[in-house]
């Protein structure tokens, strides 16, 4: 009995012992279970780190890249856009007098002015030749100088720029069209007409020897506008910009948004990503910069003069530089617009401080009755819808608006902050103050009732009433009013 007895807690304890272990062994799995999990989780937050940095920085490499191809394909590629560009250079006082000289010099040595002085003088005048050559090519000069500034050179220069323009084309895509040659990296102005016109206003001016010079005669009756052995070796980046004219911005935006979406911290990946495309359009102007600068250097001077290469090179890449700066103070206040809506203790503050300004103006305008208490109802039920059209409609009148330059980005926000302010100064009060408002309003209109019903009933009784009181005070006496 005793060694039954004895067995009994050695049995008892052999059947307690799996149970005693089967609570360890779920809160080791678990703990496996939440250790994988977290791995796991790990992981994808990794991954996505990872891709949202690859499309972050694809996006923000493609930005400046994509401004590059739409003005390739909108201001080389397009003939109207083209004209467009160039056809303020006619009115350039560089251009004009660059193609005075021009004109200028290849008429007076095609009728060989000296020649022409000599033969008419006697072998005495001698001295008195050079002076009347000068007073002959001054004479000239000021004949081309007034047909230029006229609008006969204005329509010259816009159809000579249309065939300027297939030879910059036939350039960039190395080939030849309609039997135009280009060669020697150069674009060519055709000046014939504007040298025929000045022959019929110099014969008019009874300069008659002009008429027995053939514009065809004429050596170099033109001016080069463009000249650099580089334009050659663009014609592969050329064409590639001009096929992807459309698509690259598509695709560089696509790649900035995914970016933003897949980050971990959206609003720090939004200004990160803003500033990455400031900083592509910084380098996009300090490249055109050296570029112009080294363009300069290379167009020989009795080619083009160095103020009118300076103008024609300015002008050509005009939109290209205006699409810079616009996309740069976009980019910027993306930045600004983000950091300043965030958790940062300086954007904290700011906002604070905004905020009392804005609830300091409401209240003023309360008090002046020029807010009812409706529309501040109803701005402030609506707010966030009503600011997220007024930043919608920022974004899309920057993408649409045209020309897309630095001055309408400002104006743009500008007045994209005004009437966030006024929303905010409309709805600086909070729904329990402007509850506490209506209330008060309420009572005070239903005091104001009861006074006119009160004082319509004491007219009815020939009993004069004290404004502001319905009937006598509890301590006074009731008929001590009609005393």
């Amino acid at each position: 009995m005793d060694d039954e007895t004895a067995k009994q807690p050695g049995e008892g304890s052999a059947a307690v012992e799996p149970a005693a272990t089967a609570l360890p062994t779920e809160v080791v799995e678990a703990a496996v279970l939440h250790s994988e999990q977290a791995k796991s989780l790990k992981r994808k937050r990794r991954a996505r780190r990872i891709a949202a940095a690859v499309l972050i920085f694809l996006g923000s490499v493609l930005a400046p890249i994509s401004l590059l191809s739409v003005w390739a394909n909108n201001t080389i590629s397009n003939t109207d856009h083209y004209l467009a560009t160039v056809g303020p250079l006619a009115s350039n006082a560089a251009i004009q007098s660059a193609v005075t000289d021009k004109v200028t010099n290849e008429v007076v040595a095609a009728i060989d002015v000296p020649k022409i002085v000599k033969n008419a003088l006697p072998a005495r005048a001698a001295p008195i030749v050079a002076p009347i050559e000068g007073a002959l090519y001054s004479f000239v000069h000021s004949t081309v100088a007034k047909v230029v500034a006229s609008s006969t050179f204005q329509k010259v220069w816009i159809d000579a720029n249309k065939v300027t323009h297939k030879q910059l084309v036939a350039l960039l895509n190395g080939n030849g069209k309609n039997g135009i040659t280009v060669t020697n990296g150069e674009v060519v102005l055709d000046l014939s007409p504007l040298v025929t016109n000045v022959q019929h206003q110099l014969a008019s001016a009874g300069f008659t020897v002009v008429n027995r010079l053939p514009v065809s005669k004429v050596p170099h009756t033109s001016i080069v506008l463009f000249k650099s052995d580089s334009l050659t070796k663009a014609q592969a980046g050329f064409q590639a910009l001009n096929t992807l004219g459309v698509w690259l911005p598509v695709v560089a935006l696509v790649f900035l948004i995914a970016g933003v979406l897949l980050s971990l911290r959206r609003r720090a990946a939004l200004v990160r990503t803003a500033l990455y495309v400031a900083f592509g359009m910084v380098l996009v102007l300090i490249v055109m910069k050296v570029v112009r600068h080294f363009y300069l250097a290379s167009v020989p001077a009795d080619v083009l003069p160095r103020p009118a290469a300076a103008a024609a090179f300015d002008i050509a890449i005009h939109f290209l530089i205006e699409g810079a700066r616009a996309m740069l103070a976009f980019a910027l206040l993306i930045a600004l617009g983000a950091y300043f809506t965030g958790p940062a203790r300086l954007a904290t503050a700011a906002r604070t401080g905004v905020n009392r300004g804005l609830s300091a103006v409401g209240s003023w305008l309360e008090q002046a009755g020029a807010l009812p208490v409706g529309l501040r109802q109803w701005v402030l039920r609506y707010r966030p819808w009503l600011q997220g059209v007024v930043v919608l409609a920022f974004v899309v009148a920057t993408l649409l608006w045209s020309p897309h330059t630095a001055k309408v980005e400002i104006w743009l926000a500008i007045i994209g902050v005004v009437l966030l302010a006024i929303i905010g100064i409309v709805r600086s009060r909070t729904r329990e103050e402007l509850a506490d408002l209506v209330e008060r309003r309420e009572r005070a209109a239903a005091a104001r009732e009861e006074e006119q019903q009160a004082a319509v009933a004491a007219a009815a009784l020939n009993e004069p009433v004290a404004a502001g009181s319905i009937g006598p005070a509890p301590d006074e006496d009731p008929t001590k009013g009609t005393a």
